[in-house]
């Protein structure tokens, strides 16, 4: 049989403009003048990007008069390995909304729960996308983010949106460097600006609590007994069962989210004492129907906060209280504020992980039990006082 060496190079020749070059390159350094006439080493090559359908065009020089060419060949050699033998390499031309959609969220977003998700989700979509969503992450700068940051302080919003907004941006690049997308992380000296201040939820005061306790009925009252007494979240109320009770409290290891359960804010299991009289409250309440949550739906199923069986018990209670500002959180706070035992207690029974959030966010200034203390604090001084005698006038 004789082989054919003339086809057999067309054949290899016409295969050869198909095969794979990611690897394997070794490009030879030649001689090159430049514009100002300065002579150098040169090479060429190509660099495969992931997402672009043609090689990018590389190209690096070494001055003559510096570099050798056996010099200038190693420092090629080392630079086309570098790029080549880690496979495909990332696309920093990429559009932040790209790499959003197919990169960084569909990962973050398995670490936060649904209500986090659901959060970060419209962050992303009413303050970060319209900004910088359509540049590419090679080309954002720090000048950029500062704007679409700046844009959310002049919409009068709170610091906690910008925050939010930040923590999203600081993610991306923050991947986007991980992995090789770009070199240099432009939101790592970005400063949230100054912002609309927060706006507190304040506390019930001990008359507010008793008379929305007196003046409220059947499931509402038990809803807000539980929530007074516990510090629950009005998600982890309505997402209790028959089996969360125990002898000594309330197990919370649910929240309902907008009608399905889910895992606490935390992610953690905790369990709130309670008093004889409310437990058997709730008994009662829960022998009245089959289901298994306590506050069931019509269906048997969890009722959402976003329904309109819980507005309407918020808006009646608002009125038979007569506290118009009346809302779900505020039971929170009014726990944390009106307890009055140690602290570390309260942080546990809230689940908070630091002391910081409970005494912070959630404590607030009490009056009475300040005027109380200092009532206290005097009559154990002036008990102490000897009394000083004048001396007799002459």
């Amino acid at each position: 049989m004789t082989l054919n060496t003339g086809a057999l190079g067309v054949l290899l020749k016409s295969r050869g403009l198909h095969m794979p070059r990611t690897k394997y390159q070794r490009p030879e350094v030649y001689r090159w003048k430049g514009q100002g006439g300065e002579k150098f080493w040169k090479a060429e090559w190509r660099q495969y990007i992931e997402g672009r359908p043609k090689a990018k065009h590389r190209a690096a020089t070494w001055p003559c008069a510096e570099y050798s060419k056996a010099e200038a060949q190693a420092q090629c050699d080392r630079m086309v390995r570098e790029e080549t033998d880690g496979g495909v390499r990332a696309d920093g031309s990429l559009t932040v909304a790209q790499f959003w959609e197919r990169v960084y969220w569909p990962i973050e977003k398995r670490n936060g729960t649904t209500n986090t998700r659901a959060a970060y989700e419209s962050c992303w979509r009413v303050h970060v996308q319209p900004h910088i969503g359509r540049l590419e992450l090679q080309a954002v700068t720090k000048n950029a983010i500062d704007c679409a940051l700046g844009k959310i302080a002049d919409m009068g919003l709170s610091r906690s949106m910008a925050e939010r907004a930040f923590v999203i941006i600081r993610g991306i690049f923050e991947e986007a460097l991980e992995n090789d997308y770009i070199t240099k992380n432009p939101a790592r000296k970005v400063r949230i600006p100054i912002c609309k201040a927060e706006g507190e939820t304040r506390a019930l005061t001990e008359p507010e609590a008793v008379r929305l306790l007196s003046k409220t009925f059947g499931r509402a009252r038990l809803v807000w007994r539980i929530l007074l007494a516990t510090g629950a979240r009005i998600g982890e109320v309505l997402a209790l069962r028959r089996d969360d009770l125990t002898a000594g409290g309330i197990r919370i290891d649910q929240g309902s989210t907008r009608g399905k359960p889910g895992a606490t804010k935390n992610r953690k299991v905790r369990y709130c004492p309670i008093t004889e009289a409310l437990l058997s409250e709730i008994e009662a309440w829960a022998a009245a129907h089959e289901f298994a949550p306590l506050f069931p739906s019509r269906v048997g199923g969890l009722l959402s906060r976003h329904g309109t069986i819980l507005k309407t018990m918020l808006a009646e209670s608002r009125t038979a209280a007569g506290i118009p500002d009346l809302t779900f959180r505020m039971a929170r706070t009014t726990f944390a504020t009106l307890f009055d035992g140690d602290i570390k207690d309260v942080q546990a029974i809230l689940g908070h992980s630091t002391l910081d959030l409970t005494v912070g966010v959630y404590r607030r200034l009490n009056q009475e039990r300040q005027l109380a203390s200092v009532l206290e604090l005097e009559a154990r001084l002036v008990g102490k006082v000897v009394p000083i005698k004048r001396a007799e006038s002459a």
